[in-house]
């Protein structure tokens, strides 16, 4: 094993960087990979999952390595596998290191590494409210994004929990922000997801970036699932049937890729959207186009108030300088769970945003965006729908 590799497994997996004499020990009386992912594995599981159940000791190999779990093919194919002793144990794990999967995420790791910014501490300078809804507070969801927010950035923030309530379907996530910024004046306003781990430099990102021009209203960031593939890097307009506007959809850049996969993600550039996971929005630009559309519960709503500042003359860009890690999802679990009809909503909010803008809107939309990125960046990126 390549020692940088055996570098970075040992610091994810042990949560510290390993010495040199411990790395020496590891490669030297370790004669294959396999022992050595297997010595890693035994540092983190009860000795329990070695030797018990092999369903047990798959997911957990494939949770700790892969930080996802098995598909049904796959555990069973492994399961006769190890059953009859086509596979063992290490050979198992060094299938596992030989993956795709494994090898770009290693990769990805590395260029992130190398891609990473140090950033001026600009929120020591410029007070934020930042806002979190969550449905509970003592759950484990909310104390893993609270405990990252304290640890990774300056305490010169106003913190505000919108303690949500899930009643049925009348749950509004707008209407809860709207509540809580409306008792807080700031430079600038954070929107937060519970489910939403913040990273080392995160907010002076999120402020550099806002102060760059005094047009820019909303900034967003790079956002990662917990396996370390892209969940949103900014957003953009899709359209599956010219003819239709109803195929006009709103997506994440590079959703689901490795970053070893998209290079390009780490370019700062004006977006038509970014996510409402985390969004800082300026305090002018808020009084500007106003408070969150209550009409769009959850579904678009995010979508619907950037393309607002858009058509209010202020900018909506996204930066690389901002890192986390958004379990997506989370949140609508937790919904589904109280038995909100997700998939409703957002094919009726979608009704209710194209009732309000026409295709050429859309259009003229990303054609400022495009003239923006050109004036600020010098990119020529073509936004526009196909005729």
């Amino acid at each position: 094993m390549d020692r940088e590799i055996l570098r970075g497994l040992f610091s994810e997996i042990m949560g510290r960087e390993p010495s040199e004499k411990e790395l020496d020990t590891l490669l030297i009386n370790c004669k294959r990979d396999g022992q050595i992912l297997h010595w890693l594995m035994r540092q983190r599981y009860p000795s329990e999952i070695f030797g018990g159940k092999l369903d047990d000791f798959i997911k957990a190999a494939y949770q700790l390595f892969l930080k996802r779990d098995p598909s049904i093919d796959e555990l069973i194919d492994y399961r006769v596998k190890l059953a009859f002793g086509e596979l063992n144990e290490f050979s198992f794990l060094e299938r596992l290191m030989s993956s795709e999967d494994f090898a770009k995420k290693i990769a990805s790791k590395q260029l992130l590494k190398r891609m990473k910014v140090s950033v001026k501490p600009y929120s020591k300078s410029y007070k934020t409210t930042i806002v979190i809804a969550t449905p509970d507070i003592y759950g484990e969801k909310f104390r893993r994004c609270y405990d990252h927010l304290r640890k990774y950035t300056h305490p010169n923030y106003r913190l505000i929990i919108a303690v949500t309530h899930f009643e049925g379907e009348d749950y509004n996530h707008p209407q809860d922000m709207n509540i809580a910024f409306k008792g807080s004046d700031t430079p600038f306003y954070v929107l937060m997801n519970d489910d939403i781990y913040v990273q080392e430099g995160w907010l002076d990102a999120l402020i550099e970036t806002a102060l760059q021009d005094e047009r820019i209203g909303i900034v967003g960031g790079l956002f990662f699932y917990p396996d370390g593939r892209i969940q949103h890097a900014g957003g953009k307009i899709a359209c599956y049937d010219p003819n239709r506007i109803d195929q006009v959809v709103a997506e994440h850049r590079f959703y689901q890729l490795w970053p070893i996969d998209a290079e390009n993600a780490f370019k700062q550039m004006d977006v038509p959207f970014v996510t409402g996971a985390l969004m800082l929005v300026k305090r002018e630009c808020m009084r500007d186009i106003g408070m969150w559309d209550e009409n769009l519960k959850l579904s678009w709503n995010d979508v619907e108030y950037c393309f607002r500042a858009w058509f209010k003359g202020w900018r909506v860009v996204y930066t690389p300088k901002c890192r986390a890690v958004h379990d997506e999802g989370a949140t609508i679990r937790t919904l589904h769970r109280e038995g909100w009809k997700s998939m409703k909503h957002y094919h009726e909010a979608w009704r209710y945003l194209r009732n309000r803008w026409s295709r050429e809107d859309i259009e003229r939309l990303l054609r400022m965006v495009e003239e923006s990125n050109l004036k600020h960046y010098g990119l020529k990126i073509k936004l526009t729908l196909p005729p």
